[in-house]
């Protein structure tokens, strides 16, 4: 096969669409130069679709003459991407749980040993190019260069018009892709929207909502309810009792209600300082918790403190994201433990 292969794209508008796999058929695709054809149908998204793909027990090839088309490889605690010319499948990939379409995807199956040995050089190419990214220390340069790297298949009108649903899987993919909270993702998607004059399709509930930029509040005492306050890197939990709201929350971004959450003005400064006393404890038992030396056990501590406080339907309604910004750990770690059975 005489095509030249490069894994650097240079496309100048393409498009974006994410969705599960394809319908395989059961007719093989070869890289032969007489294949053609459009991409395979897209399903809705689901879980888990590695043998509808076929990647178990064969080795496939992202179609290396459609320059704005690959798949996000979702592994248990990351991803990988592989791009036009890239090998796919096999043994590469028995590890995958779910995979994530990029443009007009079509798998083609290499016909020669030389095929298969040119398409995982590419597949290492692919991978030293998010390599470089991940190589960055701080979350957010991650977050921005890995947006700007897939600025190549979907630009910023094709984001803003995405259903939640898929955004919300754009978000994940691309924050296990280089090491990131899909909050920080979500916050460089946000400037990006900005910067060109849109706004995204979902908005989570704000601190304007519950009334928390000019005011402090009170996390009614009397009663199992409080809030989880994510903030640009962090999270914090106000329980019963506590202040939120005012100068304490001014860089709140997004909150999450827990319980039957009701919120109280105090009626004198000797309240709003009670209150403020009950929030920093409430910080001290979280600080607690991070100094713990492990993600893992991190994420089992927290779980385990709410599971003590709150019933079990009130948990299973706090995303694991809010539960990985409180204790600094990856939303997959407290989804693997939250999964786990626990004594």
């Amino acid at each position: 096969m005489n095509h030249s292969f490069n894994p650097v794209l240079e496309s100048s508008n393409p498009s974006w669409i994410v969705n599960s796999s394809p319908n395989l058929s059961s007719e093989s695709e070869t890289l032969s130069t007489e294949t053609s054809g459009a991409g395979y149908p897209p399903k809705p998204p689901k879980s888990s679709m590695i043998e509808e793909f076929g990647f178990n027990n064969q080795l496939l090839v992202v179609d290396p003459r459609r320059p704005n088309n690959g798949v996000i490889l979702w592994k248990r605690y990351h991803a990988e991407f592989a791009g036009p010319g890239a090998a796919v499948g096999g043994i590469l990939d028995r590890d995958c749980w779910k995979v994530i379409l990029v443009g007009d995807l079509k798998l083609l199956t290499p016909q020669s040993a030389e095929e298969r040995q040119r398409a995982y050089l590419i597949r290492c190419q692919w991978a030293q190019r998010t390599g470089h990214i991940t190589g960055h220390p701080t979350p957010v340069r991650r977050a921005r260069n890995i947006l700007s790297h897939f600025r190549e298949f979907f630009n910023a009108e094709t984001i803003a018009q995405m259903p939640d649903e898929t955004l919300a899987l754009l978000v994940e993919a691309l924050a296990l892709l280089v090491g990131v909270l899909p909050h920080t993702i979500q916050m460089m998607i946000r400037d990006l929207l900005r910067n060109h004059s849109l706004s995204v399709n979902y908005s989570p509930k704000s601190s304007e909502e519950l009334g928390l930029n000019n005011q402090v509040l009170v996390v009614d005492p009397h009663s199992r309810n409080g809030v989880i306050l994510c903030k640009k890197y962090h999270a914090e939990f106000a329980g019963p009792g506590a202040a939120v709201g005012g100068i304490f929350d001014q860089d709140c971004r997004r909150v999450i209600p827990v319980g039957d959450l009701n919120l109280l003005t105090p009626k004198s400064a000797d309240e709003r300082k009670r209150a403020c006393l009950i929030r920093r404890q409430w910080t001290q038992l979280t600080i607690q918790i991070t100094n713990q030396p492990t993600s893992a056990k991190r994420a089992q501590k927290i779980l385990s403190q709410f599971e003590g406080f709150f019933d079990a339907e009130t948990i299973a309604k706090i995303p694991d994201e809010a539960f990985a910004l409180l204790v600094g750990v990856s939303p997959y770690t407290i989804q693997m433990i939250r999964d786990s059975p626990r004594n």
